[in-house]
């Protein structure tokens, strides 16, 4: 298990680095919503020579949540391209289309689902697998038993869940 924190400053994201926080959680400019910060290119590059310099073990993952237009694909794949050279160490997506260009254009990118409210049951997990997609994030609206069942199929998936901070709810499961 791993914890995620979301920054708000890239002098945030510095100081978890230097304190080895397990994962930070960074927007992406154009591409990330509902973050509390988003990065463009240079700050990005910034964020990872630091943790580089300073040999820190911080995972730092990349938020790309937003669905995506068609007049979108050339700058996404712009943007892939770069946090491929970049290296970072994954990136989170809504949109199947960044899987897509991933593949298409054979980057070495990690990639973990971030609907925030879609993976409700272990039964999806399947999809998921088939697709090279090991990192979830799960619903928060899950009772107690469900994420339990969950746990129990997962296999060889990572399973994220927010346990604090503010909530997205999309639609009632009611």
């Amino acid at each position: 298990m791993f914890l995620v924190s979301q920054v708000q400053s890239l002098n945030q994201a510095k100081k978890f680095i230097d304190q080895a926080i397990d994962c930070i959680l960074v927007g992406y400019e154009n591409f990330a919503l509902r973050c509390t910060k988003t990065l463009n290119h240079e700050e990005l590059k910034e964020l990872v020579d630091y943790r580089n310099t300073k040999k820190a073990n911080t995972k730092i993952f990349v938020l790309l949540n937003s669905f995506i237009f068609e007049n979108q694909l050339d700058d996404l794949t712009q943007k892939l391209v770069e946090l491929d050279q970049l290296k970072v160490d994954k990136v989170y997506f809504q949109d199947y289309a960044i899987v897509q260009i991933i593949r298409e254009n054979k980057l070495n990118l990690a990639v973990a689902y971030h609907s925030e409210t879609m993976v409700t049951s272990y039964g999806q997990f399947d999809f998921f697998r088939e697709n090279k997609i090991n990192h979830l994030v799960i619903a928060r609206e899950l009772f107690m038993n469900e994420i339990k069942q969950m746990h129990e199929h997962k296999k060889s998936l990572e399973l994220e869940m927010q346990i604090q901070g503010y909530a997205f709810f999309m639609h009632s499961r009611w």
